[in-house]
């Protein structure tokens, strides 16, 4: 039986002549496949290679994800919607967590926080902590924790808009300080397929577009956000950003006396 690539990999989109896919060496949905020959490249970097991309697939066929016809239209990217992302319109009002003694305070709602220690300017921790009996408790004392937690800023949503998503906590605050549109992140454990699939259908929103981490792990997660939102109905598509972020510098290290902000936002304006 001859190798057929998109039979490894997991489709996005379809047209008339072609499928589109995530590559599997540069985690972005770049990936070229022609129906006609098998044929496929990715459009991304030249460092992607047809040798590199084979080497890359798993042995096993892709079974976990299925593409189907309804998946192409809950695209925010190519359609005409009037939909716009949510505005700070006082952002006096929203509390932004200041670091005191390398710690900051994030609170998700009235039971569940996250506690973030700089350790050093590269290394990080982040320890979860719930309110239960009027006490906080450690993530790991807690069976149940899927029904405290939620998404962080959660409750500045409104069902009749888009919805902003980025990596992190820190992310989150500095979009919602510096560009002023609503804007939430999941907590850590929450990039998976369970924790997202129970959250967001009670979400208030009518899409989602993700700003992701440039890094290759931010990537997987922002495509494995859009595939669950996909599987619920909802529409949600990932704007990458290259020309502003890169696997290195994400939202929250943007310099705001720069002209990275006015990039952002024209990436977004369609949305604004």
């Amino acid at each position: 039986m001859s190798f057929k690539i998109k039979d490894y990999v997991e489709i996005v989109s379809e047209i008339q002549s072609e499928w589109t896919a995530i590559c599997p060496c540069c985690k972005t949905p770049k990936l070229k496949i022609k129906k006609e020959n098998n044929a496929y490249i990715c459009v991304n970097t030249p460092q992607c290679t047809t040798e590199e991309i084979r080497a890359k697939l798993g042995r096993k066929k892709m079974d976990t994800f299925k593409y189907v016809p309804y998946l192409e239209p809950l695209s925010l990217i190519n359609s005409k919607t009037d939909l716009k992302l949510g505005k700070i319109t006082d952002i006096q009002n929203i509390e932004i967590p200041v670091k005191n003694n390398n710690k900051t305070i994030y609170k998700y709602n009235d039971f569940f926080i996250i506690e973030r220690i700089d350790i050093s300017k590269k290394k990080k921790v982040f320890y979860p902590y719930f309110k239960v009996d009027n006490n906080w408790v450690k993530s790991s004392e807690v069976p149940n924790k899927l029904n405290y937690s939620s998404f962080y800023r959660e409750d500045l949503l409104l069902p009749h808009e888009l919805t902003l998503v980025v990596e992190g906590e820190k992310c989150t605050d500095f979009v919602i300080s510096n560009l002023g549109l609503k804007c939430i992140t999941p907590p850590g454990f929450g990039w998976s397929v369970n924790w997202l699939k129970e959250k967001l259908q009670n979400l208030q929103t009518s899409g989602i577009i993700i700003v992701p981490d440039h890094d290759k792990v931010g990537l997987e997660k922002a495509y494995m956000f859009q595939r669950v939102a996909w599987e619920l109905k909802i529409p949600c598509s990932v704007v990458l950003m290259f020309n502003v972020l890169s696997d290195t510098r994400d939202i929250a290290d943007l310099d705001i006396k720069s002209q990275d902000l006015i990039k952002v936002k024209e990436q977004l304006l369609r949305w604004i």
